[in-house]
């Protein structure tokens, strides 16, 4: 499967004027774009926006697979922040496509290129490691989540710390739809700046599986998996 924008593409992009993402990398990355050329290979413009994003540390400090734009790509994106997931993707949006031959670079700007899909190839599939796996597992709920959930009634009054993973989930879920603002203009990731639940998980932006992952990190107590009679035991 190709990637959003792939370096071994040979359809080249050229910038859509409507968004102003060609002056911004003209003024900021001369050495890649300049405005005498509008038509560019498609890993040079993800280069030099890599570069604006790691050079200004465009990451949420609290969790580094959320983009938090400056005040001009803001603008030209039309969103604050982006899961990595997301970038790609909507660069594409900034751009038109058009056949041609490819501009032939240094050998220097070609590894960098390289280096720049790496590292979004990299991030990204670190995100994607979610797992289904012991969502039938007990666990006991750490108090501070526990009376999170409870005071927004979303458990019962008698009811214990020792429930099952799936469970919990689901009402970390139900807790978010009801009290956490999504982004206003990126409705994929959640604003947990001035939420109690931000606190726990220590990050300002993330994504719901995010989230679920770090409750299941920081705020569960896993128990030992019950040990199963020889008799209880499936045969291969």
């Amino acid at each position: 499967m190709a990637r959003p924008i792939d370096i071994i593409s040979k359809q080249m992009r050229t910038f859509n004027p409507s968004f102003g993402l060609h002056q911004y990398l003209a003024k900021r990355k001369s050495s890649l774009i300049t405005l005498s050329t509008s038509t560019y290979r498609p890993s040079t413009i993800l280069l030099a926006l890599t570069e604006i994003i790691q050079e200004e540390k465009l990451f949420d400090d609290g969790n580094h697979t959320i983009i938090v734009l400056n005040h001009e790509l803001e603008r030209i994106f039309g969103a604050k922040v982006f899961h990595v997931s997301q970038f790609r993707p909507q660069l594409e949006k900034l751009l038109y496509k058009k056949f041609g031959k490819e501009h032939t670079v240094s050998l220097e700007i070609a590894n960098k290129e390289i280096e720049a899909i790496n590292f979004w190839d990299s991030i990204e599939a670190g995100t994607n490691a979610q797992t289904d796996k012991g969502q039938e597992a007990f666990v006991i709920v750490k108090p501070e989540l526990f009376c999170l959930l409870k005071n927004e009634g979303l458990l019962p009054f008698k009811a214990g710390r020792k429930m099952k993973i799936y469970r919990i989930q689901a009402l970390v879920e139900e807790y978010i739809k009801r009290n956490v603002l999504k982004d206003a203009r990126n409705s994929f990731v959640l604003n947990l700046r001035k939420n109690e639940l931000g606190r726990l998980v220590g990050k300002d932006y993330a994504t719901i599986p995010q989230v679920l992952a770090s409750i299941r990190e920081s705020c569960l107590i896993h128990l030992p998996e019950p040990e199963v009679r020889k008799s209880q035991r499936k045969l291969p």
